[in-house]
């Protein structure tokens, strides 16, 4: 089990095969040409107008910076603003179908998120510091695709549940 925010043990490797497979994948179930072309860019170019992407780009920036050993801590900031956008995207549109979005948010949870969460969970300062990081981020950078006024309910629940998470560790 992995929890609300997918922690927990590990037993799959830390292949960059699957977190590639996984990312090609993505660009399709996000439906459109804009999301096959992120594929190719660089994290400056990711970073670009990010608050205006899908959800699943700030995962994808996440794992490229992920690769190299200088940006890992950025890599976790990244995933968690990705977290918290990716959660509010599927809460405020329900009517997402079930093997589309919400599909690509559990394998990029996995299959990006895990080795992250593995890599900041044994470095517990970094980890809050880069989750309070996204929180402030989060809170003041408009959510372009799903704007919030749409369901700020649901936005405060996803809030408070990473906020809780880092509670459990200071």
């Amino acid at each position: 089990g992995g929890g609300l925010w997918g922690l927990g043990p590990s037993n799959f490797p830390r292949a960059r095969l699957r977190v590639l497979a996984c990312l090609t994948l993505v660009a399709p179930v996000a439906g459109s040409a804009r999301a096959a072309e992120s594929q190719d860019e660089t994290p400056a170019q990711l970073k670009q107008g990010i608050e205006g992407r899908h959800p699943a780009d700030y995962y994808k920036l996440a794992a490229k910076l992920f690769q190299d050993a200088s940006t890992k801590q950025e890599a976790v900031f990244w995933f968690y603003v990705g977290q918290l956008r990716y959660r509010y995207y599927l809460a405020a549109n329900p009517e997402l179908k079930p093997d589309g979005d919400p599909a690509v948010f559990a394998s990029l949870s996995e299959v990006v998120g895990r080795p992250i969460n593995e890599f900041a969970g044994g470095k517990p300062d970094l980890w809050i510091g880069e989750i309070n990081r996204a929180l402030e981020w989060d809170a003041a950078h408009e959510h372009g695709l799903t704007p919030m006024s749409k369901a700020p309910d649901k936005n405060q629940q996803i809030r408070a549940g990473l906020g809780a998470l880092r509670g459990q560790h200071t």
